[in-house]
């Protein structure tokens, strides 16, 4: 076999090296965008290995725009709409900072360490963004994390770049939120609710479905989902992409129990039309303004299932199943004690309060 024969050569007033070969009978030149003539040198050896190898992938000129464009027509067939819109969000930012690069595989990595600066300070200027708006580290973390999926398909798919340069970049810590929900907080929210929404917060607080405004959950829930004779409620498509089955409490089945008997629509949850509710927000809202409660979010509810019951002594693999978690490290985040279960644990048993707003049925809101 002839040895390849590579060619190194400075050009300009820069000196900047350029190299020259042939591979499978084409000849590659560009450059190695280096004065340094011991790093020029090293670049070429290893493109003289990599020929006696045929393991040899030449430099291409790999545009961030073009990236973006294959990642679109390749990856989002497969994905949720609610992930591709995830993305939208994630992608305006990089193309701010990214439109038109040349991905250089031994300066990018820089490149995106600079862009995680002036984005988290607010440095980087987006068009309809204010410059007041500062991000959370868990924003910014969501867009690196678009990015390093792009570069990994560049790289060990397409085949576009030799090296990774954003191979084990670090991310930012983020904070769990934490936000536990008093005795007395959770009867002011009920009492303070309408029937509906009131039936649709102790169905969320005591089955730990989702909301539903972006992965299935309470709000796509149909009445074909609900098997009353068992006491079952079929989740059809979780977060994970994998159906699961949700057991219901005495609590939960008397409400889906009283809803079926009066249900003129496919919906468990219906709009005033009959169609697919879209939120219980402005309602949620406006309970938690009379109740007198503020930070809170519905999507709390589903924390509270996850700490009660761990409260309550069920073991990680159970939560997790009962969640439909497939990492346990997930339901791990669930290990918080609530308030109930410290004062049992200290026996701290304060006088009762005369309970404000409409009477609460026992059934509904446990002791």
């Amino acid at each position: 076999m002839k040895a390849p024969k590579i060619e190194l050569k400075p050009r300009g007033k820069s000196g900047i090296f350029w190299v020259r070969y042939s591979f499978n009978g084409k000849r590659e030149h560009y450059s190695l965008e280096t004065a340094d003539e011991a790093e020029a040198k090293k670049e070429a050896k290893r493109i003289f290995n990599e020929l006696e190898l045929s393991i040899h992938r030449p430099r291409r000129k790999v545009i961030f725009d073009n990236l973006w464009e294959r990642y679109k027509e390749e990856e989002w067939p497969e994905k949720r709409p609610t992930s591709r819109t995830r993305d939208q969000t994630s992608i305006k930012p990089l193309l701010a900072a990214f439109s038109g690069t040349v991905i250089n595989e031994e300066t990018f990595r820089d490149e995106v360490r600079e862009y995680r600066k002036k984005r988290l300070s607010g440095e980087l200027r987006l068009k309809g963004i204010s410059a007041k708006d500062m991000v959370s580290k868990a924003t910014v973390n969501r867009e690196i994390a678009l990015l390093k999926r792009i570069i990994n398909l560049a790289v060990y798919e397409w085949r576009l770049l030799r090296t990774n340069p954003l191979q084990k970049f670090p991310m930012f810590k983020e904070k769990q939120r934490e936000r536990p929900i008093a005795s007395e907080e959770w009867r002011k929210l009920i009492s303070t609710s309408c029937p509906e929404l009131r039936d649709f917060l102790l169905v969320a607080r005591f089955t730990g479905i989702r909301y539903g405004l972006r992965s299935h959950g309470i709000l796509d829930l149909k009445w074909s989902d609900i098997d009353l004779d068992n006491w079952k409620i079929k989740v059809r498509d979780s977060k994970n992409r994998e159906g699961r089955i949700v057991y219901m409490d005495e609590t939960v089945y008397r409400i889906m129990k009283r809803r079926k008997t009066c249900a003129k629509s496919e919906w468990v949850f219906p709009g005033r039309d009959g169609k697919r509710r879209h939120s219980f927000d402005s309602a949620f809202k406006g309970a938690k303004r009379r109740a007198e409660i503020t930070n809170l979010r519905i999507h709390d509810l589903r924390h509270a299932f996850g700490t009660d019951k761990k409260s309550q002594g069920v073991d990680l693999p159970s939560l997790a199943k009962l969640m439909g978690h497939k990492d346990i490290k997930t339901t791990m985040r669930y290990g918080e004690p609530n308030e109930d279960h410290l004062r049992e644990i200290m026996g701290s048993k304060p006088r009762s309060k005369k309970k404000s707003g409409p009477k609460v049925d026992q059934m509904d809101v446990p002791n």
